[in-house]
């Protein structure tokens, strides 16, 4: 019976903290890079910042726009500083196929408009995407829409 009752001591004393870091969303917690804890986050993320107006250059609540929307979002999630410029994002040397896409990974678009204008957006999960839309602010598109499929260049993996 000791050890029963030592056991269940050590699994409250360990996991206990591990769990509440895992619904909390601490980001050097052991599930922090969990797909769905990961997941989670963006979801929320989108729900905090969702309607948020685009603007070039912008990096807060006010306006924001694609990669300063990235860029904060891994910063503040994820712990991790990317570049602050969607060309520069692009330059990240960790390109995979579109059929590897998983959540996090950054997926990179040129928009035929005045030359090369580029987009890049946070893959969520089942084709769907987080980004902020010059048209329609901080949002979720789907990548089989015609727009997005057509235009789609890359996708980047920055999480292990």
């Amino acid at each position: 019976m000791n050890c029963q009752k030592s056991q269940k001591s050590v699994i409250t004393f360990i996991g206990l903290p591990l769990l509440l870091c895992g619904l909390v969303g601490c980001s050097h917690s052991v599930g922090a890079n969990h797909p769905a804890v990961m997941l989670d986050a963006l979801y929320d993320r989108h729900e905090q910042w969702q309607g948020t107006p685009y603007e070039l250059g912008g990096y807060d609540r006010q306006g924001i726009d694609c990669s300063g929307f990235v860029a904060l979002t891994f910063a503040e999630l994820f712990d991790v500083q990317l570049p602050r410029s969607t060309r520069d994002q692009a330059q990240i040397d960790a390109e995979i196929p579109e059929s590897w896409l998983r959540t996090g990974d950054l997926v990179f678009f040129k928009i035929p408009k005045q030359g090369a204008m580029y987009h890049v957006g946070i893959y969520l999960h089942d084709d769907q995407f987080l980004h902020a839309s010059t048209s329609r602010g901080v949002m979720i598109s789907n990548l089989q829409a015609d727009y997005w499929s057509d235009n789609f260049w890359k996708a980047v993996r920055v999480l292990p």
